[in-house]
């Protein structure tokens, strides 16, 4: 861990002289102008952490679906109709569309279960 740490400093040690190399501005103004940016980062930091649902709300929504068989199924026949657009060289938004005014029929859920 204290080697990626290290390793990381250097980098951004690096990234900075070498911008103010080819800027030709001095290390203090650089990093006076910065620092905004800076406190920008880590406050954006601390409300993930303080508020994690705002970070997870993305994967949540998508990855909901799984939870019920419903949502399995529905991933099964979505990812089988792009896979079959892809490998017969159709739209795969024309597949995507299909998808959206199929239903998976009650009685192949049932089965399912």
């Amino acid at each position: 861990m204290k080697i990626t740490h290290a390793a990381a400093s250097f980098l951004a040690g690096v990234a900075t002289f070498t911008v103010c190399g080819i800027l030709k501005c001095e290390l203090d103004e650089y990093t006076r102008e910065a620092l905004p940016f800076l406190a920008a980062v880590i406050t954006l930091i601390i409300v993930m952490i303080l508020f994690p649902e705002i970070v997870l709300f993305l994967p949540n929504l998508v990855f909901w679906v799984f939870r019920s068989i419903k949502g399995a199924c529905s991933f099964v026949v979505l990812r089988s109709m792009l896979d079959t657009a892809i490998k017969n060289w159709q739209d795969p938004l024309n597949a995507l569309r299909a998808v959206a005014e199929y239903i998976v029929p009650e009685k192949d859920l049932v089965a399912a279960e």
